[in-house]
């Protein structure tokens, strides 16, 4: 379930104008020799070898059947009575950093500013389904002390089907896929700062054989950003929960196809296999208390034999209302673009990705929010997938302005149920 729209709280932003010129000395240092050590035991554990054998439907649906643990996966924490299925949902991390530079800012989206440790997600909930085709969710974060999904559906026609309460919205393929099922440690900064992610309200779609053609859309609560000349706040997660008092609506759309065959909910190829491609696009217009404005989005994602790419475009424009009902979070007309590309390769229970991303976080101006990403990873799968750990390296070049010194070695740690 997850998505990671999380918010990262932190200190005070910099002056994007950046009158004073940041200190270049390296500040990085490395954690202790117990945590170095503890790290490389766990990333050298080796798994005990299975035979690949059948496994459980709920398993192969989830992508999960390979690399092969035909004992273990994902939902097997489950009450049934009758008709009705429920099954507990957790979802723990833990992150170390490992390396730091003097300029990281968790407000410039970077994930530490000092070497240490933090818990991105610790998720709780329930989920479940009754007659076979009235699925709900019931989840909250307690790392984000936030509500993350509050759903119930109606699925009983493949063509035409209906979701109420808080979910994530149909826009974009990095936000919609769960980070727990990403190549790298998170999803790309862009879907983080520029997706939607979860809001309240209804959404309704379709799945059909031909092509694997899928489309949603939904009417939800207008939001708003976080954090007022904060780029990587993203939006606000759930807005109007209690009622919608301070915004207008926000229409969200949808289109997907996938017509060499499906590629499951993972970024990665876990299931290996001939070529298959998912090319898809969403927009919305959103009516919120600050800012009204529109946003688009494309994807086109491939996978075959181990190999996998995904390429994404995000583009929004905004402009703040003459009568806000809530505090200002732009100055003025802004138009927001970024672009990210991703390559990978599962070999048995490792993951190898590198992802590129170039982030103009104002199409208007020339400064250092005009960013090139560099991250790569390496991870390594236990269990059945359901504890996952990573290795990640994380370069930004600032192409205009003053650079940083900003790039961070990471060690993060997941397990969900």
């Amino acid at each position: 379930m997850g998505n990671q729209g999380e918010l990262r709280g932190g200190t005070s932003l910099r002056d994007p104008d950046l009158s004073v010129t940041p200190v270049r000395r390296r500040r990085g240092r490395w954690v202790s020799a117990s945590v170095t050590l503890a790290v490389a035991a766990l990333w050298t554990t080796v798994a005990p070898a299975q035979a690949a054998e059948a496994t459980a439907p709920a398993a192969e649906d989830a992508g999960y059947a390979s690399p092969g643990y035909p004992k273990y996966h994902l939902g097997q924490a489950m009450i049934q009575r009758g008709e009705m299925q429920v099954r507990l949902h957790t979802r723990l991390e833990l992150r170390a950093a490992l390396l730091t530079g003097d300029d990281n800012q968790l407000l410039r989206g970077d994930y530490a500013e000092r070497v240490g440790f933090s818990m991105p997600r610790a998720r709780l909930g329930l989920q479940g389904q009754f007659a076979n085709k009235i699925p709900f969710a019931v989840v909250t974060d307690l790392a984000g002390n936030r509500l993350t999904d509050a759903w119930i559906g109606y699925e009983r026609f493949r063509f035409f089907k209906m979701w109420f309460g808080a979910r994530t919205v149909p826009f974009s393929r990095s936000a919609i896929l769960s980070s727990a099922d990403a190549a790298l440690s998170e999803r790309s900064r862009a879907s983080d700062a520029m997706a939607p992610f979860r809001q309240v309200g209804i959404t309704v779609g379709g799945d059909y054989p031909l092509l694997n053609l899928t489309w949603r859309f939904g009417l939800y609560n207008g939001f708003d950003r976080h954090e007022a000349h904060s780029f990587y706040g993203g939006a606000v997660n759930g807005s109007g929960l209690q009622g919608n008092k301070f915004h207008g609506l926000s229409a969200v759309g949808r289109l997907q196809i996938q017509p060499l065959g499906k590629l499951g909910p993972s970024v990665h190829d876990l299931e290996g296999g001939k070529l298959r491609l998912s090319l898809g696009g969403g927009a919305y217009m959103n009516d919120g208390g600050a800012t009204a404005g529109t946003g688009y989005s494309a994807d086109l994602h491939l996978k075959a034999s181990g190999l996998h790419m995904l390429a994404e475009y995000i583009r929004d424009d905004a402009s703040p209302k003459e009568n806000p009902t809530t505090a200002a979070t732009i100055p003025g007309q802004i138009t927001r673009q970024a672009m990210s590309f991703e390559v990978g390769y599962v070999f048995r229970k490792l993951t190898f990705a590198v992802r590129g991303e170039l982030i103009d976080a104002n199409t208007l101006v020339e400064n250092n929010d005009d960013e090139l990403w560099v991250s790569a990873a390496v991870g390594r799968a236990f269990v059945g997938n359901m504890l996952r750990a990573w290795l990640q390296y994380d370069h930004r070049r600032e192409s205009a302005g003053l650079p940083y010194d900003n790039d961070s070695l990471h060690f993060k740690i997941m397990l969900r149920l």
